[in-house]
């Protein structure tokens, strides 16, 4: 695996991989904004791989040059250009001018594979645009589906568009790797965080494109069914997804609340998820009599997810 990223901030995590990394710390398409922080679980991860610098200062410098220190057997080359910023002065900040392309790689060995991961893509009005999981995070439009009316928009806790970027090109490589044509082994992937994290959000994006809906944030609630969410007990919260038929019935029997099987506004699934939040009352004045502990263990056994 031949490796194009920011100083400091390696792509491939694969287990036991050789990674040769060109990383001109002085150029400023490598160049950190900030110091390097421990960072736990990354860390043990980049101590998986056999890594081997391959920098050649001239190589920055001069272009083509810069794939001089390039493994030529290496099956595959990733090229990471989420967050390269132009320098002042500069109109394109890019590695694919140091002469790491696809064109001029695939020059060199034609069955390499080449996966670039970037916030918007290779084409297209924004493919010049830095971007982090945060900014991928806001124009997905994740954020805005997440917390709730009072707290949204809001940003997953962890770095979700980066993870998602990352293994949408791991399976695209895995997927070319795959390739048993020796006549068409070479081929360029073109991964956009944007597109991968959308490619996730189901039916969030389908309801909008098909029936006009937009999402609202709903915090620990469940669009699709109800009762499923967090719900108070006498030590805490518990998650509780009833969403079958069948789980609401034996929820309701468990709680010796069975006079909600037959009030109109809980009997069916369309009046759940309409009278949500006055069956999330209904349904913690029993709850908040035990820990969540036992309220879990009791649900499990009855095969009503908790």
């Amino acid at each position: 695996v031949a490796e194009v990223t920011r100083a400091g901030q390696p792509l491939s995590r694969q287990t036991a991989a050789r990674v040769c990394r060109p990383t001109e710390e002085s150029h400023p398409l490598f160049a950190q904004t900030q110091p390097p922080v421990p960072m736990g679980l990354l860390g043990l991860l980049r101590k998986l791989k056999r890594s081997e610098q391959c920098d050649e200062p001239s190589g920055v410098e001069h272009g083509a040059g810069g794939l001089a220190g390039l493994r030529v057997d290496a099956h595959v080359v990733a090229l990471d250009t989420g967050g390269v910023v132009a320098p002042v002065g500069e109109q394109e900040a890019h590695p694919m001018r140091l002469g790491v392309g696809p064109e001029a790689v695939k020059a060199i060995n034609p069955d390499v594979i080449y996966c670039a991961i970037s916030g918007f893509g290779q084409d297209g009005p924004l493919k010049k645009a830095p971007a982090y999981d945060q900014i991928v995070q806001g124009m997905s439009g994740v954020m805005a589906v997440t917390g709730t009316p009072e707290t949204a928009p809001l940003r997953v806790g962890y770095p979700m568009a980066d993870t998602i970027g990352g293994m949408t090109a791991a399976f695209a490589v895995a997927s070319a790797l795959g390739n048993t044509d020796p006549n068409n082994r070479g081929c360029f992937i073109d991964v956009a965080m944007l597109e991968a994290v959308l490619s996730t959000m189901g039916w969030v994006v389908s309801n909008y494109l098909q029936l006009g809906m937009e999402q609202q944030p709903m915090g620990n609630n469940n669009f699709t069914a109800s009762p499923s969410g967090t719900f108070a007990t006498a030590d805490g919260l518990i998650n509780i997804a009833a969403n079958k038929q069948e789980q609401w019935e034996v929820l309701c029997r468990h709680l010796g609340r069975e006079e909600l099987l037959t009030h109109p506004d809980y009997a069916i699934r369309d009046n759940r998820k309409k009278n949500r939040f006055a069956l999330k009352a209904e349904l913690e004045k029993t709850l908040m009599n035990r820990p969540a502990a036992e309220w879990a263990a009791e649900l499990a056994r009855l095969s009503t997810p908790s």
